[in-house]
């Protein structure tokens, strides 16, 4: 597995390909979270910390806990190699890969 986005691939080549998203600590999830998460786990905005006044979204901001969600993108390739992409080559990579696939004529 290699991981460069300054790797062309051609994604005619490519036998499938998966995009998930991971954060700072390596937690993986298929589906971006829409909430503000920490450490994979979705926090309420409205709810406070025990004996403060700050809500759990204002202290995790404070302590700079909030996860920061990146696209990858794994290409299988032939004879068993992988390419991995991040951040928006990923996104835009995976989105002309489905377009490949499924609008096919």
């Amino acid at each position: 597995m290699q991981r460069c986005n300054r790797i062309i691939v051609d994604i005619t080549k490519a036998q499938w390909a998966r995009l998930w998203y991971k954060n700072q600590h390596g937690d993986c999830v298929n589906i971006r979270p829409k909430e503000p998460t920490v450490f994979a786990q979705p926090i309420q905005s409205n709810a406070h910390v025990f004996g403060s006044q700050l809500s759990m979204l204002e202290y995790a901001t404070r302590e700079k806990l909030l996860d920061v969600w990146t696209p990858v993108c794994r290409f299988k390739l032939t004879a068993h190699e992988c390419l991995d992409y991040t951040g928006e080559k990923a996104v835009t990579l995976y989105k002309a890969w489905c377009e490949r696939i499924f609008k096919k004529k």
